[in-house]
């Protein structure tokens, strides 16, 4: 069956926004995670520790974001999505600050009328208990959530945990050290065939070998000459 010719130019301009979105998809997520966002005075690489992970978590807001949305998060999830942004951001922005820097963070991530009609006002209940705990010079501001109640909160799945920084579980987190362990081995030893432990023993075993032997010399003497460089 032939379709008609409209439908078929429906049919191309959809594969091109398709493509189009994954491109721009593709090119988001490769993008550095410096200069996300820079409150108050200190430059984008001057956080460490507890204010670092606020940081990284803010980023991973953004990125979660645009991973549902492909765009702004619209009405349905901006409350938990400014909320969330609102108390990581009280970790790293003076007070008087905060307002202005949820605002710039949420420029472009979050549905433009819930930023100009809702937002403030849902969050002065953190606003000012952020500045009353800046006041009391307390490690923590406003209120403070855990990875574990953040991603339940969020529903974050296993596919969006893989490009979160600070937003993932113990599995992901163990996944990522095992990866990170098998690419660096594979750095060092780049001529490894990938053996089991119990071949290379096989070929590799003096204990079983026993090279001395062959030679007509002690144990011991072999060790100490192939210390020494002479074997």
């Amino acid at each position: 069956m032939v379709l008609p010719k409209k439908y078929e130019d429906y049919k191309k301009q959809k594969i091109a926004r398709q493509e189009r979105r994954e491109k721009a998809r593709v090119e988001y997520l490769a993008r550095r995670k410096t200069n996300a966002l820079v409150p108050d005075e200190r430059g984008a690489q001057g956080f460490k520790g507890w204010a670092s992970w606020a940081k990284k978590g803010l980023y991973d807001l953004k990125t979660l974001g645009f991973l549902r949305y492909r765009g702004p998060v619209r009405k349905g999830e901006c409350d938990i999505f400014c909320h969330e942004a609102g108390i990581l951001l009280a970790q790293i922005s003076n007070p008087d600050n905060l307002p202005s820097n949820l605002e710039q963070w949420a420029e472009g991530v979050i549905d433009e009328g819930y930023i100009t009609k809702h937002m403030h006002n849902a969050m002065q209940t953190l606003y000012k208990k952020a500045g009353q705990d800046y006041s009391a010079k307390k490690r923590h501001k406003g209120y403070t959530t855990g990875t574990k109640t953040i991603i339940q909160k969020l529903g974050i799945t296993r596919e969006e945990m893989k490009h979160m920084s600070v937003f993932i579980d113990h599995e992901e987190r163990l996944l990522r050290k095992r990866t990170k362990r098998q690419t660096e081995g594979r750095k060092e030893r780049p001529t490894s065939q990938g053996q089991t432990r119990e071949a290379w023993l096989t070929e590799n075993n003096l204990s079983v070998s026993k090279p001395w032997e062959a030679l007509n010399i002690s144990r011991a003497t072999y060790y100490r000459m192939k210390k020494s460089n002479i074997l």
